[in-house]
Order: structure tokens, then C-alpha cells, then sequence
């Protein structure tokens, strides 16, 4: 028979830790390289957006995005031409329907949850691009005191320069 004999338990507590927020933009910033860096709240999954996902655009001109790839909490996006040094960049994520699981096309953390779509601004005070697409050009030239040619132009050029046997000089 039977006793009927209930149990009680007091003072239980729910630990669960399930994560169902998706990750959340910190900051948005050019490498040197010029790339576009988007750096999210947390480590994100190992799949991740196509370029298709992304549009840029630098003084109202669309670059074309060749690469995405996530690296920790990042996604990093490249693109033809690359981003010039001191522009302001927009960068529009369509994201996908969300969707909890990991093998989605999404920005997401590790445990499916996806980031929203948004446009992201990258200031120019945040671009630490290097590239610069405008090749220098001849300002002037002359011959100095010490019978040299030199010849000035219209930014500082990489050393070292070239090489003496490049010229030909015709007098």
C-alpha cells in the first residue's frame, strides 16, 4: 500500500544561464588596411554573413564587398576599392530571418542567436586606413647648389625610393 507521501522543496532558485540575446554592436572602425571592422558584444558563431549581406558606401559611392570573415567577436569586411583613409563609412547589414540555429547566414553568437539588421556609421576620427588611391604628382624641380636634380611632389613619398639607374636625365 501506498503511504501518499509528499515532498516539498523550499527555497530552490532557477541558475539557468540560456543566452537568447543576440549579439549587439560595440564599435565600428577602418583598419589599416582599410577594411570595415565591426566589433560585437560577445564571441560570435563560426558561420557567418555573406558579402551579399553587407552594402558600403564612402561619399555616396557603393564599394563592392569581396570578403567577410569572423574572427572572435569581429566581422571583418573587405572591400574594391578599399576604404580611404579619413572617410566616413556607411555600412548596411541585411541580416537573414532570424533563426535559432547555428548554420545560418547571420551575424550571430555561438548559440544561434542572430544580430539584428542595422546600418552602421564608421566616423572618420575611427578610420585608421592607410590607403591612399591618388598617386602623387610633380610639383616642381630644380637643380640645388650642390648640382643635384631634385624633383618635389605633391606628397611624401615611400622610402626607399627608387633606384638611380630608373632615371635618364638629358641635359
Amino acid at each position: 500500500a501506498s503511504s501518499g507521501a509528499a515532498i516539498t522543496i523550499s527555497g530552490a532558485s532557477n541558475q539557468s544561464t540560456v543566452d537568447r540575446t543576440g549579439p549587439v554592436l560595440v564599435s565600428s572602425a577602418v583598419n589599416t588596411s582599410g577594411a570595415a571592422v565591426l566589433t560585437f558584444s560577445e564571441t560570435l558563431g563560426a558561420t557567418g554573413p555573406s558579402a551579399s549581406a553587407f552594402t558600403v558606401t564612402v561619399d555616396g559611392v557603393t564599394l563592392t564587398v569581396t570578403g567577410v570573415s569572423i574572427d572572435g567577436s569581429t566581422v571583418t569586411i573587405v572591400t574594391n576599392p578599399k576604404i580611404e583613409a579619413g572617410k566616413a563609412v556607411s555600412i548596411v547589414y541585411n541580416a537573414p530571418s532570424s533563426n535559432t540555429a547555428t548554420s545560418n547566414s547571420a551575424i550571430q553568437d555561438a548559440t544561434g542567436n542572430d544580430a539584428l539588421g542595422a546600418t552602421f556609421t564608421v566616423l572618420s576620427t575611427n578610420n585608421a586606413s592607410t590607403y591612399d588611391p591618388t598617386p602623387p604628382t610633380r610639383t616642381g624641380s630644380e637643380v640645388n647648389d650642390g648640382g643635384k636634380l631634385v624633383i618635389t611632389y605633391s606628397e611624401t613619398l615611400a622610402t626607399p625610393g627608387p633606384d638611380a639607374s630608373q632615371f635618364t636625365v638629358t641635359i
